[in-house]
């Protein structure tokens, strides 16, 4: 039979084993980190998709000739957007090229082309891409952009305005039919 170890001999063993370098660590340390990890790079690349689908949404307003402006460059008053003349994003330039204001900022402000709509076609682009922008607070449209279904369809899925009426909520819509 084996004698049990003392006290002293367990300290002792303890005292002779070799401490760890401050650059070792331990499986569950490495465990945790990785987690911690891997949540921050999930909240980033959902953060990330999510510009890029506004970053679409904008460019094909503005191809098809229309605006859409980013929150830093107005304030809410009274429910109703003003314009902040001379307004920069308070983010870093470089953070700005490399990620894209979209990254950092969301669209408030959106507004048809101020020509006529050639096609049905350039109708359902843009009122597909107003649907994609859920944080607009204001949207003007107006003329041959407004038809029946596709603009409701629009503004159904889009998250602020909820649906009919025209003005809702935190969104409004002016629309004018002449």
């Amino acid at each position: 039979m084996t004698a049990e170890p003392t006290t002293a001999d367990v300290c002792a063993a303890r005292e002779t084993r070799p401490r760890r370098s401050w650059r070792q660590f331990s499986l569950r340390t490495l465990l945790l980190l990785m987690l911690v990890l891997s949540v921050c790079f999930a909240l980033f690349a959902f953060r990330l998709q999510r510009a890029r689908r506004q970053a679409a949404a904008v460019a094909t307003i503005r191809k098809l000739g229309g605006t859409a402006d980013h929150d830093f460059r107005y304030k809410l008053v009274e429910n109703r957007l003003e314009s902040i003349s001379g307004a920069e994003s308070p983010i870093p330039e470089w953070l700005l090229k490399w990620l894209g204001p979209d990254f950092f900022h969301e669209v408030v402000m959106i507004r048809n082309p101020t020509d006529d709509a050639r096609s049905p076609e350039e109708v359902r682009r843009f009122w597909t891409a107003v649907a994609q922008l859920d944080k607009a607070v204001e949207l003007w449209a107006w003329r041959t952009w407004i038809q029946g279904t596709t603009t409701t369809e629009a503004l159904r899925h889009h998250h602020s305005c909820g649906s009919w009426p025209w003005r809702m909520g935190a969104c409004a819509v002016t629309i004018w039919s002449h």
